[in-house]
């Protein structure tokens, strides 16, 4: 059963899919900080020297003070044209307070690097944490980590062919079952959600299964390939349904 929200966005003629207000920062400084001292949770790149590619251009200077990994992360991918998201168990962790109630868990990053393109200056600062970029060219969308993981979104087959790419996909804090629900309708794929998937209900220790949202920024994508990364991404398991007219979705067991 699909569940309909009163504010699902519709897919513009530009093929720009939008989902709520984001909000991007390329460059942060601290206004109040002394003249000749280092700013805090900034982000500084100098201008990158071109090349006809566009993606593997070498930027001069990287400097970041005190800025979150995911900061780093999602400045490097949108330089470098890097369609990605962040495991959700990886993510989860980051936003678990610890003992004492404060959010230590995602580091903070203090860095400056020199003549790197983007790619390289992401994985680099992937591998100082012990994590990876799994690029994934099924989807187009690569995974942010941990090492030795694998995915297996099922018989992607049954979704059928989707040629249309969208050139920007964008939307912060949408949930899943939303997001699913408007990347199937623009690829055509006819699906249900497996009851046992369980959002919003009770789990065997009666804790309430809290639904994912997402927030990503992808660039020259099918709609297909979308719904694909968010099952991925989310141990959701493509499969026959009961009719030969829909696709089930079921959790990894």
């Amino acid at each position: 059963m699909k569940i309909k929200f009163p504010f699902l966005p519709v897919l513009m003629a530009s093929l720009i899919l939008h989902f709520g207000t984001t909000m991007k920062v390329e460059s942060q400084s601290a206004s109040a900080a002394p003249t000749n001292a280092p700013p805090t949770n900034a982000v500084t790149q100098t201008e990158p020297q071109h090349n006809e590619s566009g993606t593997d251009m070498v930027i001069p200077v990287i400097q970041f003070h005190d800025v979150p990994l995911h900061t780093a992360i999602e400045n490097f991918a949108r330089q470098g044209k890097i369609n990605y998201q962040i495991d959700q168990r990886l993510s989860r962790w980051w936003e678990t307070p610890d003992i004492d109630g404060a959010m230590t868990h995602e580091p903070i990053l203090s860095i400056r690097w020199t003549n790197l393109t983007a790619r390289q200056a992401l994985v680099d600062l992937l591998n100082n944490y012990n994590l990876v970029l799994a690029e994934d060219p099924l989807t187009s969308v690569a995974r942010i980590t941990y090492t030795n993981q694998t995915v297996d979104p099922g018989d992607v087959r049954l979704l059928g062919d989707d040629t249309i790419v969208i050139p920007l996909i964008q939307f912060e804090y949408v949930p899943i079952t939303t997001a699913l629900e408007n990347f199937g309708r623009a690829a055509n794929i006819s699906y249900v959600l497996d009851p046992e998937i369980g959002y919003g209900m009770r789990d065997k220790q009666g804790k309430i299964k809290v639904e994912p949202t997402l927030s990503i920024r992808w660039e020259n994508i099918t709609a297909r390939q979308a719904f694909i990364a968010i099952c991925e991404n989310y141990d959701l398991i493509i499969t026959n349904g009961n009719r030969p007219d829909f696709v089930l979705i079921k959790a990894k067991k």
